[in-house]
């Protein structure tokens, strides 16, 4: 059981490694571009001369839809040029969103050239204008040594900072820092506070590495049921290897629970909500 948790944790720690952040579940862990079109109607009639007009008297909001538009292909034709060309307007006026969504961009290298320096760059900007998805990445490069030099204690400094605003992936970034002595002492009892408050926020990814330290006994009490009902949200709220590897480890647990265990587990399991732990329900008898 603990190798599992150790390779499910090396798996997520290293997703945006240059090899692997190209797979389905690794871009479930890289944050998306932050969605302009929210509350803004894109099929407005004449929207993008509208904006255009606006973009060019130095309007920064104005400027970032119209890289998104584009980027996007959201009442225009998609065109790489142009949204990287207003994602800079909009970025050197300051704005968070274009600078994210640039480093996003060249992080990726799927609309220009990839540059992962590039990338921390921007990504740095929107970091210290309070960005908490750039934080996380510029946390996950500095883990890696992707376009900045490898470096644990800034990457955690920047999961804190990401952790401290309610970035769900940064407190699972933590608690797996904590959990290998990655640029901190090793602290399992840590590791799992970390690693509850993402999964009471629904993260699948942290869900199972609690779900395995109440298995293991590692940094809290050993609870059976505690784990199973972990390990089961988290085959819910994730996908792919993850899930299934979830799935598999569940049906181990259940094997060590009673009747009556099993049943009272899946019962807390099905009323299950974000911001709501088993753990004192499942401590009962």
């Amino acid at each position: 059981m603990k190798k599992k948790i150790f390779l499910a944790i090396t798996t997520i720690l290293f997703l945006l490694s240059s090899n692997s952040a190209y797979s389905k579940e690794g871009q479930s862990f890289l944050p998306k571009n932050p969605d302009a079109s929210e509350n803004f109607n894109y099929a407005e009639t004449n929207l993008e001369q509208r904006l255009l007009r606006l973009a060019e008297k130095g309007d920064s909001k104005a400027q970032f839809r119209l890289g998104f538009m584009y980027e996007q292909g959201l009442g225009v034709s998609k065109n790489p040029q142009e949204a990287i060309k207003w994602y800079h307007r909009a970025a050197d006026q300051g704005e968070k969103n274009a600078q994210f969504n640039l480093g996003l961009i060249f992080y990726k290298g799927e609309i220009t050239a990839q540059n992962y320096s590039e990338a921390a760059a921007w990504f740095a900007k929107a970091f210290e204008n309070g960005d908490a998805k750039a934080q996380l990445c510029l946390g996950l490069m500095y883990c890696n040594g992707t376009g900045v030099t490898k470096n644990y204690c800034e990457a955690a400094a920047s999961f804190r900072k990401a952790a401290a605003k309610g970035n769900s992936d940064a407190q699972l970034c933590l608690g797996i820092m904590n959990y290998k002595g990655c640029g901190m002492q090793k602290n399992l009892t840590k590791a799992a506070e970390w690693y509850r408050k993402a999964a009471e926020q629904g993260n699948g990814k942290a869900q199972f590495c609690l779900g395995m330290m109440y298995n293991n006994g590692d940094g809290v009490t050993k609870n059976i049921k505690t784990a199973y009902v972990w390990i089961s949200l988290s085959a819910v709220h994730s996908i792919d290897s993850l899930q299934n590897e979830a799935i598999s480890v569940r049906s181990r647990i259940a094997k060590k629970l009673s009747p009556s265990q099993l049943k009272k587990s899946q019962e807390i399991t099905e009323k299950w909500t974000a911001r709501q732990s088993p753990d004192k329900e499942t401590s009962q008898r």
